[in-house]
């Protein structure tokens, strides 16, 4: 049976759900990375710091992109204002930014938050500063809240400057500069389920933890995990005793949509820990030795729960299905490779390797990430094809679109386990929803499904 350790000293409290104090800096808590989110109508974005968040949003093919910055402070001095203003200065030349909204409705009490547009010319100017001061000013051009840029403000503006869409990977992440690197990290998906209730999902989930406590194979690494609820009914936890009560090995984002339900699967999360001050990642892909032992038998589980939800989205939504399957070999250093298994037509030979899709190198995925995205395929897709002789061509190929292979509601007892669930709701702040998840708070202005979440 695995076994893990429990989080010592300050990360053990209260780290379960992060409470609004970790946001009253204002402070953009992913520091270096560059965050990626593609929205359920296509709109890609990217969010940078290390300061204060800066969003870039491609929302149509070929059009320019959007950028926008976000401020988040409080402060007991904004209760006595009745207008306040965000003001950023670059090398002390200030920036123009324009709300978006009104900025009377951004302020209330000691809370300021709000976001504003940038151009792309005050980005690359951004770019090639060397000191920053964003601060928020009330009357009479009082500053009343500051914070000064870091050395890596400049660095993050180049990086959110060159952002492409193309350089989308994965939910929360972009194509890394190395394979090996991006195929170690939490494959993070994101799918639409039409026509199914956030309820049918999560009784869903609940059924597939309860396959693996009974599978023989299985039952003694799940038998200390449950599922919770959290109070914004949005998100559900596995928890386990194994690796702390409060850690989720996994965390599933279920959003009504449209009348169906956006579902997201998250296998690591960002924690903040208000004592020591600081964001710290736990999970199923955590380091070795910081929350959990055994990591990398944990990593092992992680294409199971992979292969669940692409299982889970044949089950509940329509979905493409190509005339062969896919087997792989991980080259040490370099990423994934792919193969071509059972193929179904004379275009394709057993053994062929598949090097890229509709012209994205298949390298960074992992085994499971690369089926689902297969999956989701809508019309002709084109693979760049390696054959066994050595010859390389473009093979364009239509999938057969399959309808869901069973009902959302089918064999589920609904009535016993929406209880079990209401017994099971973890009492969290709902800023948790802000905070977790596929950063929501981040890429609300561009995602409605965010904006309509609880």
């Amino acid at each position: 049976m695995m076994k893990g350790k429990k989080i010592a000293g300050l990360l053990l409290c209260g780290l379960l759900f992060m409470g609004a104090n970790a946001e009253a800096s204002g402070e953009f808590p992913y520091k270096n990375a560059v965050l990626a989110h593609r929205a359920p109508d296509g709109s890609i974005g990217f969010v940078a710091g290390p300061d204060l968040p800066v969003l870039k949003v491609f929302r149509t093919e070929g059009a320019a992109p959007d950028y926008y910055i976000r401020f988040e402070a409080k402060k007991g001095a904004f209760q006595k204002e009745t207008a306040i203003h965000a003001r950023v200065l670059a090398d002390g030349k200030e920036i123009a930014l324009e709300p978006v909204g009104d900025e009377v409705r951004m302020h209330s009490s000691k809370w300021f938050a709000g976001w504003y547009c940038l151009s792309a010319d005050d980005v690359s100017a951004m770019g090639s500063a060397a000191e920053f001061s964003f601060q928020l000013v009330g009357a009479g051009d009082k500053v009343l809240w500051t914070q000064k840029g870091k050395l890596k403000t400049a660095e993050a503006m180049q990086k959110i400057a060159k952002a492409e869409p193309k350089d989308y990977l994965r939910e929360g992440k972009i194509r890394a500069e190395a394979a090996a690197e991006s195929v170690r990290a939490d494959s993070r998906p994101r799918v639409f389920l039409p026509n199914v209730s956030p309820e049918t999902v999560q009784v869903r989930i609940y059924d597939y933890l309860e396959e693996l406590k009974k599978d023989k194979e299985t039952k003694a690494d799940w038998q200390g995990f449950t599922p919770y609820v959290h109070t914004n009914e949005c998100i559900l936890a596995v928890l386990g005793e194994s690796i702390g009560d409060s850690i989720p090995l996994v965390t599933f984002e279920t959003i009504p949509y449209q009348g169906g339900t956006l579902l997201a699967m998250m296998k690591d999360q960002e924690y903040y820990d208000k004592y020591a001050k600081q964001f710290f990642t736990i999970g199923m892909m955590t380091a070795d030795g910081f929350v959990i032992d055994l990591t990398s038998v944990w990593r092992g589980t992680a294409d199971r729960w992979d292969g669940f939800l692409n299982n889970l989205y044949r089950e509940m939504s329509p979905h493409a299905e190509f005339p062969f399957e896919i087997s792989h070999k991980n080259e040490k250093g370099e990423g994934n490779r792919f193969f071509v298994t059972e193929p179904r037509t004379a275009r394709l030979a057993a053994g062929d390797e598949i090097i890229a899709v509709d012209g994205a190198s298949a390298a960074w995925y992992k085994p499971n990430e690369l089926r689902l995205v297969l999956l989701q395929k809508q019309g002709t897709v084109v693979f760049r094809v390696r054959h066994t002789d050595g010859t390389e061509e473009e093979i364009a190929l239509a999938p057969e679109m399959c309808p869901p292979t069973r009902m959302p509601a089918e064999n589920l007892d609904r009535a016993k386990k929406l209880a079990y669930f209401a017994e099971k709701k973890a009492a969290a702040s709902e800023s948790y929803v802000h905070t977790q998840g596929n950063y929501p708070k981040l890429f609300s202005l561009m995602d409605e499904s965010y904006r309509a979440a609880p």
